[in-house]
């Protein structure tokens, strides 16, 4: 028996190969336009998981790279500060040992002592440093002043006004580091009032006493101190550069492994661009195809039959 097929069920027909076509050509758009083969999980639920966690993983490690980039900043600068105290015992042992002669007059160590006054102050300054409005030596404490000077009277004294607290980034998934140091026991060598080295401050207010006493012997006693007070800067600039060194190649190796994640995830999530220009060029040919045998359909009529 002879299936008879009617205008109406043709009609359905091409109109399902029409929008059949043009839901795949709008597919195949979206693949050029967004040089992407998925771009929502129904395109490849695998490959949709796949990208999900590779986009985590990079977002993380992003996360610690930003971390290690902002704590090298501010160990940079607490690195700077060091050398410049440093500098500053230097010249005040130079001042000492000469001073420390006996064909020095006692004008001339009180005008030293001034010079020693200007040192306390400029050392002063680098222990309140700051960075980003943070102050680097106070420990937790960043919007103190870590140091406090009492030069009203003729007894010189420094306080020290932030806390011992550490600040601490984290760095990758198991890894923290330190990005500040201890500025009590650095510049005045205690550790909560526990005494751990030299107290750089009472150093040189002490050379400064001996200075404007005219005392040459007080004045060579604190050149061990100067010495012992410098090779506390240089300790403390030592683990501030071993640091700085183990955040670079954090940094260096973030880098890599986030360019190695970018890769993968390109190679699940991106489409081939020559072969989705090959498919919309087949595409397009297609549903020409199909509208114009659509458009012969239309045209036929029962006289075409007569």
């Amino acid at each position: 028996m002879a299936i008879r097929v009617t205008m109406h069920t043709t009609a359905n027909l091409v109109n399902f190969y029409i929008n059949r076509n043009y839901k795949k050509l709008e597919d195949i758009y979206e693949v050029v336009a967004s040089n992407k083969r998925i771009n929502r999980p129904s395109d490849d639920p695998t490959g949709a998981g796949k990208v999900l966690d590779y986009r985590e993983y990079i977002a993380r490690a992003d996360q610690f790279l930003r971390n290690t980039q902002n704590g090298l900043s501010p160990l940079s600068t607490v690195e700077s500060t060091l050398s410049q105290s440093s500098d500053i015992l230097v010249q005040a042992k130079e001042t000492a040992l000469e001073m420390s002669s006996g064909t020095m007059t006692e004008d001339e160590r009180e005008t030293a002592a001034t010079e020693i006054e200007t040192l306390i102050h400029q050392l002063l300054g680098l222990a309140n440093s700051q960075h980003l409005d943070n102050y680097l030596f106070s420990g937790t404490e960043v919007t103190t002043a870590p140091f406090e000077l009492d030069d009203t009277g003729p007894v010189w004294t420094v306080t020290f006004m932030g806390d011992n607290e550490a600040i601490d980034i984290q760095i990758n998934d198991a890894l923290t580091q330190t990005i500040n140091i201890d500025g009590e026991e650095v510049f005045m060598g205690s550790v909560g009032g526990a005494t751990t080295g030299t107290d750089l401050f009472e150093t040189l207010i002490n050379l400064r006493d001996a200075l404007l006493a005219d005392d040459i012997e007080a004045v060579q006693a604190e050149i061990d101190n100067l010495d012992a007070g410098h090779n506390q800067l240089l300790n403390a600039r030592a683990d501030v550069g071993l640091r700085i060194n183990n955040l670079n190649k954090n940094g260096d190796r973030l880098e890599l492994y986030i360019i190695n994640l970018t890769e993968q995830l390109s190679f699940v999530e991106d489409a081939d661009s020559i072969k989705a220009i090959e498919d919309l060029t087949l595409a397009e040919v297609t549903m020409q195809a199909t509208l114009q045998t659509a458009t012969l359909i239309s045209q036929i009529t029962i006289l075409n039959y007569l």
